[in-house]
């Protein structure tokens, strides 16, 4: 009722006319009518939301804009810059994505120059989201672009740590030696035109200057260096248990399954707001469709995937375990019941900022905030690694699973099987030598499933995944008297640490599969042979223990 009220305050609700005037409405009309109303006062306050939020764009003057608009649209259409010995990338990768950053990161620098000349120290753009008010003495005229000094460069690195700097040098450089090209060619023709170009020439790479380049320009203090964590698969349950019982969360369902379908495919975080229902594949009712041992299936193109070249492998796609199937299709269910059934099944937006509105994607990528909720209740890590705990930790934990899992049903798979499997849900390009790359053909799709079933295919509940390592090897069974260990149970841990050791040889051996530049070719052969020899050692007694 609240809502038909705010309706036909609106003036959305129609009435027939014998009935104008009064409070009575055509049931049936309005029943038919509800579904587009709901997206339609959606869409409008998703868009009212979105341009309420000031750029820092915006606040530049117009010739600042167009100068910045200019540079875009040749990048856009596939511009190279090429100016004294430097060119910019053939191709802007997720051209989307990619231009809006540029445009941002252009504006943002420019915005925080414009501050200090104007002698604003009060970092007020920094989170446009906060809504700060514009101060008055904010005057976007007193910077000429071109008239760019040394001393601009100074508002930039005082406010913005090293690798931000280093962000923003790159963006810089490349805008203005796209300038400087322009200009170099209008300024030929007159000596004097030369000469103001050369001056402006000589303060634009004075400025870049300023900035580091690298991260090795940087002092070790500048470095904001983040702690990775690798989660253990208990681990991974506990933090999808945290997530589901935040009480601060409005979607807790949908945050869960996120960190689930991140932990067992690899989703990246800043590919989940392009990710579709139709990505996945899907039976006749809309959800995802199952083999004979319960696996679904993810084919992420590479227009959304990073820098559009990780898509899914092109004959197996990305395989789902049996419980992200089911979690999946849970909060999918969830997503039909809330966008109605006017909304045709299996198309849209899998995460969505609205559930009514499936084709309304973010603009930018995913903010994971409940994430920042959840450090403190992370008690399995240490207090460092809760302050550096990210959603992409995810992604992290999932490759470290597969690779130190010793997979004991068939040895052979660990290994460079067990690499392969890797790279391949993880969409990496499998790192190989060029006669594997070249005279090699692929794991087949029966060694990617059983390296995939021995690691990730583990149920998503404590006490489920607990039997599941007891069974697999993985574990040892709780209930042990120290007091009546017998021979097997030491010759257990014996072979737990034999396996350990051959983890870290066969790793060796990976990272020795090319000849490194400090090595000599007979180092090189005298150490791969050595530790072949120490994994033929440890594989021969794991045999006969």
């Amino acid at each position: 009722m609240t809502q038909l009220q705010l309706y036909k305050r609106r003036g959305l609700l129609p009435q027939p006319e014998h009935l104008k005037h009064t409070n009575l409405y055509d049931e049936n009309e309005i029943i038919e009518l509800l579904p587009s109303l709901n997206v339609k006062t959606n869409e409008e306050f998703a868009e009212k939301t979105s341009d309420s939020i000031t750029s820092a764009y915006d606040l530049l003057n117009l010739n600042q804009q167009k100068k910045i608009s200019k540079y875009i649209d040749y990048r856009s259409k596939g511009g190279v810059v090429n100016y004294k010995g430097y060119t910019s990338k053939y191709q802007v990768a997720n051209k989307e994505e990619s231009l809006k950053v540029m445009k941002a990161k252009l504006s943002s620098a420019f915005v925080l120059i414009i501050s200090g000349r104007c002698g604003i120290e009060e970092d007020f753009h920094k989170n446009p989201l906060h809504k700060n008010k514009t101060p008055k003495t904010f005057n976007p005229d007193v910077l000429d672009l071109l008239s760019i000094r040394v001393e601009d460069s100074f508002y930039i690195t005082s406010k913005r740590k090293g690798k931000t700097q280093i962000n923003y040098y790159h963006h810089l450089k490349a805008f203005y030696y796209y300038l400087l090209d322009e200009l170099e060619e209008e300024a030929l023709d007159d000596p004097n035109d030369f000469r103001l170009f050369s001056k402006q020439k000589r303060n634009i790479e004075k400025f870049l200057n300023q900035f580091p380049k690298r991260e090795v320009d940087l002092k070790e203090s500048e470095i904001n260096r983040k702690i990775k964590t690798f989660l253990t698969r208990e681990q991974m349950v506990l933090v999808k248990q945290l997530i589901l019982e935040d009480i601060r969360s409005y979607n807790s369902i949908k945050y869960a399954t996120m960190w689930q379908l991140a932990s067992t495919t690899g989703v990246r975080p800043q590919e989940f707001h392009k990710l579709e229902i139709s990505h996945f594949h899907l039976d006749c009712d809309g959800y995802l469709q199952t083999d004979n041992d319960g696996w679904g299936l993810l084919s992420l193109p590479a227009e959304i995937a990073k820098q559009e070249r990780s898509p899914s492998h092109s004959i197996y796609h990305t395989p789902i375990p049996r419980d992200t199937v089911k979690q999946l299709n849970q909060y999918i269910s969830r997503v039909y019941m809330r966008q109605g059934e006017h909304i045709s099944r299996g198309k849209g937006y899998l995460f969505r900022k609205n559930d009514a509105l499936p084709f309304y994607r973010y603009k930018k990528p995913i903010h994971f905030g409940f994430i920042n909720r959840l450090r403190s209740r992370l008690d399995f890590i240490d207090d460092a690694s809760k302050q550096d705990f990210i959603f992409k930790a995810s992604r992290h934990s999932l490759n470290n699973t597969i690779m130190r899992t010793y997979i004991n049903t068939d040895t052979s798979l660990n290994g460079s099987i067990k690499q392969t499997a890797a790279d391949h849900q993880l969409r990496h390009k499998p790192a190989k030598s060029v006669g594997e790359e070249y005279y090699m053909a692929d794991i087949g799709k029966e060694q990617y499933y059983q390296v995939l079933d021995a690691t990730i295919n583990f149920p998503w509940d404590l006490e489920e995944l607990r039997k599941w390592e007891e069974n697999m090897g993985y574990r040892i069974p709780e209930a042990i008297n120290i007091e009546k260990i017998t021979l097997n149970e030491v010759f257990d841990e014996e072979t737990k640490e034999l396996q350990e050791q051959l983890l870290v040889i066969e790793e060796q051996l990976q990272n020795l599969k090319e000849k490194p530049k400090s090595m000599t070719e007979q180092q090189w052969i005298a150490s791969r042979q050595k530790l072949i020899k120490i994994k033929n050692s440890i594989t021969f007694k794991l045999k006969g223990v």
